[in-house]
């Protein structure tokens, strides 16, 4: 027994880098193509995709995940945190667009971006395992 728990730890540290690698690599996708779409003059077009995942996270989060279920109160902590943090956040990529450099807030604003993608990959992932969050359930 202690034999398979050492190879089911090993396993879930395995696939933890691997998806810590393939988000690293995701990541630097979205800043070359940040870089591309800068240097294409794409600037707005950016900025309102920004917006767009600012709403996306003001909406949806938290997501909560099979192995981890949130009760009614991490739920309400958790989607105030969120809120607060994106809308500081938000407010910056904004601040920095258009009083100092549009080239700059681009690169934060895919941070943005990259949050509101992996958030949405969550609720995907939940989807597809045919998981519903309990304070779905509860409605």
């Amino acid at each position: 027994m202690y034999r398979n728990q050492n190879c089911k730890l090993r396993n879930g540290v395995k696939r933890q880098v691997i998806f810590l690698q393939l988000l690293t690599v995701g990541f630097l996708i979205i800043l070359l193509g940040t870089e591309y779409l800068v240097r294409a003059g794409f600037q707005d077009e950016m900025l309102l995709c920004s917006m767009m995942s600012f709403l996306v996270i003001w909406l949806v989060s938290p997501v909560e995940d099979h192995s981890r279920t949130l009760s009614v109160d991490e739920q309400a902590r958790y989607k105030k945190k969120a809120r607060i943090s994106s809308f500081g956040y938000e407010f910056m990529v904004q601040t920095i667009y258009y009083i100092w450099k549009p080239a700059e807030a681009l690169y934060a604003a895919s941070a943005v971006n990259a949050v509101a993608l992996v958030l949405i990959l969550g609720i995907v992932k939940n989807k597809k395992i045919g998981y519903r969050p309990a304070h779905i359930c509860r409605k």
